[in-house]
């Protein structure tokens, strides 16, 4: 189905651009109608399934068939009201931002949905999606996963997941919104390093996640969604306030159990980055590739060798690229060169 994919994705996002084509590819045409979608951020094929799942940034999931060219909305986040906690947001940079099917969608028919709430927050909640004669997503399911506080709202979201080779869940966070980072985030690990001064201070009364989340951004985190970790002491920084949690920590995350940093967030794999819009892991051989958008000067592809779990700061706002910047620099951390 690659091919198919391909020539889909490219007739979305590129109808209008003249395309030099691969030899063995050909483009069908197989949904005309599929010119009326509103600002879509990505597209995905279940497995096993002749439909494509479409996210719209305005907060609507939808399907495509593969065989009629039918789309049918399977949700729209931005009118659900109370039955999303913490609202939705798609200001600015904010939006329906990424799916993933679960490792064994085939047998459960989970999708995980990232998306910002409120006013901007990272949100992360597990769903029932029914794609049989009549698909639909069931709204009664929610299962909230996950929840990133981020300084300002609307800006460097990131927001994409995906599950890897591992079969653990990916995610990408911003560093929370601000020109240069001036609040540190993508160099802090742990809660005790919180810049919490000035415009960095926590104003938000009615946030009903953990303030800890904030040092979660400008990351790339790791975590099992399948393990739910119990109340009690532990270094969760998303966690709820009694330590208790939707995820739980594989036990070679870099920062599990206070390796490496004292009191650093469990989730954390890599840090150092600006806005890590899209990742992916190459089929062929497991690598992790991370496109990380730059302040001014540089756009930056991040590189994780497969299997290699080793935490890599990739600099920012040390430095963006390869170029020096802020010299917000962690002394005892080398920095991993795009």
């Amino acid at each position: 189905m690659r091919k198919s994919w391909t020539a889909f994705a490219l007739l979305m996002f590129a109808r209008a651009n003249a395309q030099t084509l691969p030899a063995d590819l050909t483009l069908t045409d197989f949904c005309p109608q599929c010119g009326n979608f509103d600002l879509p951020l990505g597209i995905h094929q279940p497995p096993q399934s002749n439909l494509y799942i479409v996210n719209e940034k305005g907060g609507a999931l939808k399907s495509v068939n593969a065989d009629t060219g039918d789309i049918t909305t399977l949700v729209d986040l931005s009118t659900l009201g109370s039955l999303l906690p913490g609202g939705f947001s798609d200001n600015g940079e904010a939006g329906l931002l990424s799916i993933a099917f679960h490792p064994e969608f085939s047998q459960n028919h989970y999708v995980y949905l990232s998306y910002s709430a409120r006013i901007g927050d990272t949100a992360i909640a597990r769903f029932v999606l029914d794609l049989s004669a009549s698909p639909a997503l069931d709204v009664s399911t929610r299962m909230d996963v996950i929840l990133v506080k981020q300084d300002f709202g609307g800006r460097h979201n990131g927001g994409h997941i995906a599950f890897g080779p591992d079969g653990y869940l990916y995610i990408g966070i911003g560093d929370g919104g601000t020109i240069r980072d001036e609040c540190g985030r993508a160099q802090t690990l742990a809660p005790s390093e919180i810049n919490d001064l000035g415009p960095c201070a926590f104003v938000d009364p009615i946030f009903p996640g953990n303030a800890d989340s904030r040092a979660l951004l400008g990351k790339i985190l790791r975590i099992d969604p399948d393990t739910p970790t119990p109340a009690g002491e532990n270094q969760l920084c998303a966690s709820a306030l009694d330590g208790s949690a939707n995820y739980a920590i594989p036990v070679d995350n870099p920062f599990a159990g206070n390796n490496g940093v004292a009191g650093a967030c469990d989730e954390i794999l890599h840090y150092g980055l600006r806005n890590p819009w899209r990742f992916s892991f190459d089929r062929s051989n497991g690598k992790l590739l991370i496109g990380d958008v730059g302040e001014g000067g540089r756009e930056e592809i991040s590189y994780q060798p497969a299997g290699d779990l080793a935490p890599r700061n990739f600099g920012w706002s040390c430095r963006e690229g390869t170029i020096p910047f802020t010299g917000l620099c962690r002394d005892t951390h080398s920095l991993t060169d795009p």
